[in-house]
């Protein structure tokens, strides 16, 4: 019986989603699980003997790898650092190594090492590698594509020893249960379940459509409810995200099919679950839709609305792709969010700065609608080429791309392609912009909450009973948040929700858990790119200095002695501003500091050299 280790590489940085610092509250580990991984897990021969281990909640040990005859790894872009640790550790410990996932489907060219490659949706192409594996004769790449230019690029990359299907993208229809019963469920936030694949909107900057097509595919919908009922029966109870790229890509299915048949099975076991998912502002002109996604027990949309400029909108193509039209004014999109909220539902958002068409001033653009909105979640970001997305291909015709994308575009500060405003300024907007929405005493963050709660109030009554752990968060918010710079306003905004609504008592400490996530990774971000600015600078100057020095050395060691004295103090200014920042900063900005040093320690070094006295070293 064939041992197969299906690993999920860990995410090294705490991201927006990943929600870290409140899961630390909730005693969780992760979010989310690897929903990819166990569906993988789930196409694989009945008598393989599998075991999921997700970087994410627990530590991957040699023993692990050591007990499988093949090692299988999905990844993200995010996790590309971890992914290339995993294969390492393959190669040393002898063990085969497949990888596979977003990072490889786009960037399989960057990915080294792995014995084996799957590039694309594993429906088509993967029972060929697993048929050709067993038999000791696996080729270095499989997978399934849609155009032949990409299948040749694969191949070139690969020298042809690959086994490629080229055409249609698979359908969903008979697509094998997840394999749910390898996760430690308690161990996650949430659960995930997919229904659809694809997006109809084709962003410019979106690589969801460009890799799983603008006609959404379905699961039946039988096969859904299946996926409920497998989670159910192992005890799990909680919020459940369903990852659908839009979930009402296809609004005739949706709205026809799926949730009537939420509902049903919702009353029919007393609502055991809260589903979150993503979709398009649009659907607050529906009533009949946003109806039933309220009754069958959404609580939350991801919409993305990117900018309430106008301009960029139509840069980005959504508004030429959409029910938008032209029409998408900031005062039809508050009455759309507030219409959402009012039927029960949050609606979280992402926000883009680095349009090329954006105003100087989008930042405040933004931050007054997103209050306006009342919306406490917004995930804003820098724009960011992903690959094999339409605004890299026009960023590469106009010769402005720089590098592939990192593929977390949020909470850093750095563009993969020339902007059309200074990148300066590009910059300065967006660090303005997190500062405003998750400002040091998030009082602003919290006048957003109450703006929402008292929206939400009427939801729907399809909430559960409150329970042990609830209490227990509630305790654990107030140990945590109270000793921050924002724990008097998280007080005086928990008294003010108890006496005016009880009802939505238990959002209001979610959001506040979540709110200290988000001023957790806001904070760090903010203070150590300002380090790292402060470091570029004093390494700018003391280039600068040290030139003078070799220009117009007249005065023997009194000069040199100078010059080693502005060694010490540029260390010892950066230590001082490291020592002022928050704990949660220190340990990111230190590392900026071991660089920074052995920076100065390169000039030196050059110096004395350029100088040619043996004497200068210190």
């Amino acid at each position: 019986m064939p041992r197969v280790v299906l690993v999920y590489p860990e995410f090294r940085t705490p991201t927006f989603w990943s929600f870290r610092e409140a899961l630390k509250i909730i005693n969780k580990r992760a979010n989310m699980p690897p929903y990819g991984l166990i569906t993988i897990a789930g196409m694989l021969p009945k008598n393989f003997d599998l075991e999921l281990i997700d970087e994410n909640v627990r530590k991957l040990s040699d023993a692990d790898l050591l007990r499988a005859d093949l090692v299988m790894a999905s990844a993200m872009i995010v996790q590309k650092e971890s992914l290339a640790e995993l294969i390492a550790r393959c190669k040393r410990l002898g063990k085969p190594i497949v990888v596979g996932g977003p990072l490889v489907n786009t960037g399989f060219e960057e990915v080294a090492g792995a014995d084996h490659y799957f590039i694309g949706e594993a429906e088509q192409g993967l029972a060929a590698f697993v048929a050709d594996w067993l038999q000791g004769k696996a080729k270095k790449a499989y997978g399934h594509v849609i155009d032949e230019t990409k299948a040749a690029r694969i191949r070139t990359h690969f020298k042809n020893d690959v086994t490629l299907i080229v055409g249609e993208r698979p359908s969903m229809a008979e697509m094998p249960m997840p394999r749910f019963d390898l996760l430690e469920y308690k161990l996650y936030g949430s659960m995930a379940v997919q229904f659809s694949r694809g997006c109809p909107v084709g962003c410019e900057f979106c690589d969801i459509w460009t890799q799983y097509g603008k006609r959404p595919r379905t699961k039946p919908v039988a096969r859904l409810i299946a996926e409920l009922d497998a989670l159910l029966a192992l005890g799990y109870q909680g919020p459940v995200f369903i990852v659908d790229d839009n979930f009402i890509g296809n609004k005739k299915l949706v709205k026809g099919e799926l949730l009537p048949a939420l509902l049903a099975w919702q009353e029919q076991h007393k609502f055991p679950f809260r589903f979150f998912t993503e979709a398009t502002i649009t659907l607050a002109d529906d009533d009949e839709l946003l109806s039933l996604m309220s009754r069958s027990g959404f609580d939350m949309v991801f919409c993305g609305i990117e900018t309430p400029d106008e301009k960029s909108l139509l840069e980005t193509h959504k508004a030429l792709n959409t029910d938008y039209k032209t029409h998408n004014t900031v005062a039809k999109l508050l009455g759309q969010i507030d219409k959402v909220q009012r039927a029960g539902i949050e609606v979280c958002t992402g926000l883009i700065v680095g349009f090329d068409n954006e105003p100087a001033n989008i930042d405040f653009v933004m931050s007054e609608f997103i209050q306006r909105a009342n919306i406490p979640i917004a995930m804003a970001g820098l724009l960011t080429a992903l690959p094999e997305t339409e605004l890299e291909k026009r960023l590469v015709r106009e010769g402005r791309l720089r590098q592939k994308s990192a593929g977390n575009n949020t909470h850093g500060f750095e563009v993969n392609y020339e902007t059309r405003r200074p990148e300066a300024d590009v910059v300065a907007s967006y660090k303005r912009l997190l500062d405003s929405l998750y400002d040091r005493r998030l009082k602003r963050y919290f006048e957003r909450c109450e703006g929402l709660l008292d929206r939400i109030a009427a939801r729907p009554k399809t909430r559960r009973a409150v329970r042990f752990e609830d209490l227990r968060t509630l305790a654990r918010s107030i140990y945590t948040l109270v000793p921050t710079a924002y724990g008097w306003n998280y007080v005086k905004y928990l008294v003010k929700r108890f006496v005016k609504n009880r009802e939505t008592f238990a959002d209001a400490v979610a959001l506040a858990v979540k709110g200290h996530h988000l001023a957790h990774i806001t904070r760090t971000a903010i203070e150590t790119h300002e380090v790292h600015s402060h470091c570029a600078e004093v390494l700018r100057q003391l280039d600068e200095y040290l030139v003078s020095v070799q220009a117009s050395y007249r005065h023997g060691k009194v000069r040199l002695e100078e010059a080693y004295a502005r060694r010490t103090l540029a260390l010892k200014e950066v230590q001082r501003r490291i020592k002022k920042l928050q704990h949660s900063s220190r340990d990111a900005a230190r590392q900026h500091y071991e660089h920074f040093a052995g920076q100065v320690k390169e000039r030196f070094a050059r110096f004395e050299a350029l100088m040619g006295r043996a004497e200068f070293g210190r």
